[in-house]
């Protein structure tokens, strides 16, 4: 994928312990929602299909998380190099890399 196909979205404000690493392509929405207070669970994600779900009401992580594993593993690894072309990584957290739960 190329630059022109993906938007990164950074979110980092004092007031929220909150915080979003998001990267859209045409057909995805991959967020990233991590705690810099909270250590028991620090990371939520969420994948939304933009031409299914243009509202992104479905979190496909939340319905069928394993067969959307691939996609997951490759948006995420996009996002990470994005945070870091633009200088977004987050600082003071260790990144934790997609896998299912159980």
């Amino acid at each position: 994928m190329n630059q022109r196909d993906l938007v990164i979205i950074v979110t980092d404000q004092e007031r929220y312990p909150q915080h979003i690493r998001a990267l859209r392509t045409a057909q995805y929405t991959y967020a990233v929602y991590f705690s810099t207070t909270n250590s028991t669970n620090p990371f939520e994600y969420g994948l939304y299909d933009n031409v299914a779900d243009p509202l992104q009401m479905v979190n496909l992580l939340a319905v069928k998380a394993a067969s959307m594993l691939p996609i997951w593993v490759q948006l995420d690894s996009e996002l990470q190099m994005a945070m870091r072309d633009a200088n977004a990584a987050p600082q003071n957290v260790v990144w934790q890399p997609p896998r299912l739960a159980g």
